[in-house]
């Protein structure tokens, strides 16, 4: 399979599995907002993993084809992206710190505490387990499926905290 097919398969199938989510979850992620939340939840994740993407396609056809580059750069990628699984706890923690201490409304923190626990999955927990698999002797693709993956899991994470703190600040 060519690299470009590979990026958007992955990243379709990405989309797809977050739609599958959100419809899972519907009870606590969709039916208790506006649509304007609603809204957000579907196009946001949609919009960063699909601009990955292209902007991954683009560099791939700029850079002269050469396979140990590529895993390099494929590889400082998910170091990259590993920096972000480390602050998105950091994150949660500080809605866990207003909730605790009474600073958020019973109401509202019922509402946030779904999301959180969502993207700390997503934002934590699987790409740790990406990233902690051995990725040094695997070949070109399978890198670039499983940074594609970290990536959207991480995009669905931060879409969830962002959705966090418009509940919180707009009372949507």
């Amino acid at each position: 399979m060519k690299r470009n097919e590979t990026i958007l398969y992955t990243s379709t199938i990405c989309i797809i599995t977050w739609y599958i989510i959100l419809y899972f979850c519907r009870y606590k992620f969709i039916y208790p907002f506006r649509f304007s939340i609603t809204l957000f939840l579907f196009i946001l994740p949609m919009i960063f993993i699909l601009y990955h993407a292209f902007i991954k396609i683009k560099y791939f056809k700029q850079i002269n084809y050469n396979k140990k580059r590529e895993k390099e750069d494929i590889l400082s990628a998910l170091a990259r992206e590993k920096d972000l699984a480390n602050i998105i706890p950091v994150i949660i923690f500080g809605f866990g710190y207003l909730i605790q201490n009474g600073l958020l409304d019973h109401k509202v923190s019922k509402l946030i505490i779904p999301f959180l626990i969502m993207s700390l999955l997503l934002g934590t927990v699987i790409p740790y387990a990406l990233i902690y698999n051995s990725f040094i002797h695997c070949s070109n693709e399978k890198i670039l499926i499983s940074e594609i993956i970290l990536f959207s899991s991480e995009a669905c994470a931060l879409t969830m905290l962002i959705t966090c703190c418009m509940v919180t600040f707009f009372r949507v």
